[in-house]
């Protein structure tokens, strides 16, 4: 992501629009072989920090805080 992160703190751009799906979540998928970790809140909890950390955070730094930021939902919102 950092390539994208580059071009959207060179382009300065008045808003972004995240496509969906931004984090898999996958600590709550129904489709994991392990499922004893199906809705362990702190794997939930270490998930929702990651896409902070990996997307969201470096988003914000990169549009900076006058950038709107769309968020579209994707079918992992339904987690």
């Amino acid at each position: 992501m950092h390539p994208v992160f580059d071009f959207i703190s060179d382009f300065q751009p008045d808003q972004v629009v995240l496509g969906g799906d931004i984090s898999d979540f996958g600590s709550v998928s129904t489709w994991l072989a392990d499922q004893s970790r199906h809705l362990d809140g702190g794997i939930v909890k270490d998930d929702f920090k990651a896409m902070h950390k990996e997307i969201l955070d470096p988003l914000q730094e990169a549009a900076g805080k006058k950038c709107r930021k769309i968020y579209l939902e994707g079918n992992h919102c339904y987690r």
